[in-house]
């Protein structure tokens, strides 16, 4: 399958800097493969010191799904002495979503502790005792800080597995997250990166993951540039 890499093409011809508010707009591509090729992959990338991490994440929702049916997703999760709660939401193609994030002291899932700029309306009224438990994530994480060009990017490796009710699924992503510079610049590196490597582009994050996992619905399949790719345009 062709996948044009173009930062014009994506509708992202612009650098991560050009965003501002307390709302986190992440730019981030996710790569998928064995354990084996993405750990390989990982230690040549030329950084700073790594940091590693295990990471418990609970996803939550109403019975009926509504959050996600809106386009949402709600975790909860263990941060040092405090918990993060974060809403996320894709903002334009698959390489943008949002994110409003506060640290709690407790462990509860409650909208009204989200920023005062989140998304209230679009949610509409969920009151506390409507969220759930769907399903969780344990993985561990490996990162990374790597510049190419004059992008900064940080660079993710999660080995770890999905779990909804009896099923899990396993979790194997190098995620390279934008932190500033021009998109154009990743861009060109993972096309780099992707040349005949059994790695594959993936546009589907652990919440969809986990949703299919929920419904027993299978994955969609991911994605494998072709080797004759645009060059990504400012």
């Amino acid at each position: 399958m062709h996948v044009c890499l173009t930062a014009r093409r994506l509708g992202l011809a612009r650098s991560a800097q050009n965003y501002s508010g307390a709302t986190a707009v992440e730019i981030e591509l996710k790569l998928v493969g064995s354990r084996t090729e993405l750990s390989g992959q990982f230690a040549n990338l030329n950084g700073g010191r790594d940091t590693s991490q295990r990471i418990f994440s609970t996803y939550y929702d109403t019975p009926d799904h509504r959050l996600w049916r809106r386009g949402f997703t709600l975790s909860l999760r263990r941060k040092r002495e405090a918990h993060e709660l974060s809403l996320q939401q894709e903002v334009s193609g698959w390489l943008e979503r949002a994110a409003w994030t506060s640290l709690i002291a407790k462990p509860v899932v409650d909208i009204g502790l989200l920023p005062e700029n989140a998304p209230r309306a679009e949610i509409g009224v969920i009151l506390p005792e409507e969220f759930e438990p769907r399903f969780f994530s344990q993985i561990d994480r490996e990162t990374r800080v790597v510049r190419t060009g004059d992008a900064v990017l940080e660079a993710s490796l999660d080995l770890g597995q999905i779990v909804a009710g009896e099923r899990t699924m396993p979790v194997a992503e190098l995620e390279l997250r934008l932190l500033s510079g021009p998109i154009a610049d990743i861009l060109t590196w993972v096309r780099t990166l992707l040349q005949d490597s059994p790695i594959l582009l993936s546009t589907q994050s652990k919440a969809s993951r986990g949703m299919n996992l929920l419904k027993d619905a299978p994955p969609p399949s991911s994605k494998r540039p072709g080797r004759t790719l645009n060059h990504p345009t400012r």
